[in-house]
């Protein structure tokens, strides 16, 4: 006769019983960048909910330091639907392994930093011009496009003289 024990741990954690905590970071940041640091008197493990990112980071539970163990780029966040792009943000959650068992939320904000360059959809852009048109008549040009987000994916076009001939953009 086969006898089968099961141990189920429950672990309930009410509204009342957590902490949430803010923290804003550039994208891009360098791997095993330290996020957070844990109180030493309290000992957590990573929380699974199904709804945290928490597969971007690294704890360490002797040392109480959450590290950055995944890239963090923003654009690839939104595209992937990663994270809210009206505010990007990963959600990390601790549980304190005691009782009672209170959850350690940690909202992580992450700001766009101008880390791409405008493109063009061609590096030659040529444009005919009359050699009679009036002064301040306006010429149609290619727009480009720029990854980044919000006041950084904004283009301004410059004309830069060669010298004796011609300009460029």
């Amino acid at each position: 006769m086969l006898l089968l024990i099961l141990f189920l741990s429950v672990v309930h954690c009410y509204e009342e019983d957590y902490q949430t905590i803010n923290i804003r970071i550039n994208e891009e940041l360098p791997l095993s960048t330290i996020l957070f640091i844990t109180p030493h008197n309290i000992t957590y493990r990573l929380f699974d909910s199904g709804r945290n990112h928490n597969s971007f980071v690294d704890y360490n539970s002797s040392t109480g330091q959450i590290q950055l163990a995944h890239l963090l780029d923003r654009e690839d966040l939104c595209l992937q639907h990663t994270c809210s792009c009206v505010h990007c943000q990963i959600i990390i959650e601790l549980i304190e392994w005691q009782s009672p068992y209170r959850l350690l939320k940690l909202i992580i904000n992450i700001d766009d930093i101008n880390d791409h360059r405008p493109i063009f959809s061609s590096d030659i852009y040529q444009l005919n011009v009359m050699e009679n048109i009036p002064y301040g008549y306006e010429l149609p040009l290619e727009s480009a496009y720029d990854a980044d987000l919000e006041e950084n994916s904004r283009i301004n076009y410059e004309l830069i003289s060669l010298g004796e001939g011609p300009f460029e953009l």
